[in-house]
C-alpha cells in the first residue's frame, strides 16, 4: 500500500534528523555516522519508489500520472545534474549568506533557473542522445549502426 510507504518514509527521515543517524547540525560526522545517514537516505528512496510500484488504481495513481509529473520525470535526470550547479551559481552572484533569512526566495529562484535549463537540456541533449540507444560503433566498416549492415550483409550473401 502506498500510504504504509509514505508513513515508513516519514518515519525514516525523522530517524535520519535524530542524533541517532548522526549530527544533526552542520558539522561532519564519524565515517559510521556518514554511512547511516547514507543507509537510512537510500531506505528512504527505495520505500518512495515502491509506493509507486505497488500503488492500486486510485488516487495517487491519478495524481502521480498527470502530464506535469510525468513530464518532471522525464526532466528529473537534469534537474539532479544541474541543481547544485545553478545553486552554487545563485550563491555566488546574489551573495547569498547562509541563515540570512532568504531561504524561500532562493529556493524559488534555484527551483526555476534548474527547471528551465532542465528543460533545456532534455530536448538538446538528452533527446538527442536517446537515438544512440542500442547503437554500437563497428571497428571494421566505421558504422555505428552494425544491424543494418549485418542484415543488409545476410541479405546480399543469400541472393
Amino acid at each position: 500500500q502506498p500510504g504504509v510507504c509514505w508513513v515508513a518514509a516519514l518515519g525514516l527521515v525523522l530517524l535520519a534528523a535524530t542524533p541517532l543517524a548522526g549530527p544533526v547540525s552542520l558539522e561532519a560526522g564519524t565515517a559510521a555516522q556518514s554511512l547511516t545517514k547514507s543507509t537510512v537516505y537510500a531506505f528512504i528512496g527505495i520505500v518512495v519508489v515502491a509506493a509507486g510500484v505497488w500503488a492500486q488504481p486510485g488516487a495517487f495513481m491519478r495524481v502521480t500520472s498527470s502530464r506535469v509529473l510525468r513530464h518532471l520525470g522525464h526532466l528529473s535526470y537534469s534537474i539532479f545534474c544541474l541543481h547544485l550547479i545553478v545553486l552554487a551559481l545563485l550563491i555566488k552572484w546574489m551573495d547569498y549568506e547562509l541563515f540570512s533569512g532568504r531561504f524561500a526566495t532562493m529556493w524559488l529562484i534555484t527551483v526555476a533557473v534548474t527547471v528551465v535549463l532542465a528543460e533545456v537540456t532534455y530536448w538538446f541533449v538528452e533527446r538527442p542522445a536517446m537515438s544512440f540507444r542500442g547503437r554500437r560503433p563497428d571497428p571494421a566498416s566505421g558504422s555505428s549502426d552494425n544491424a543494418h549492415h549485418a542484415t543488409a550483409d545476410t541479405a546480399k550473401t543469400a541472393t
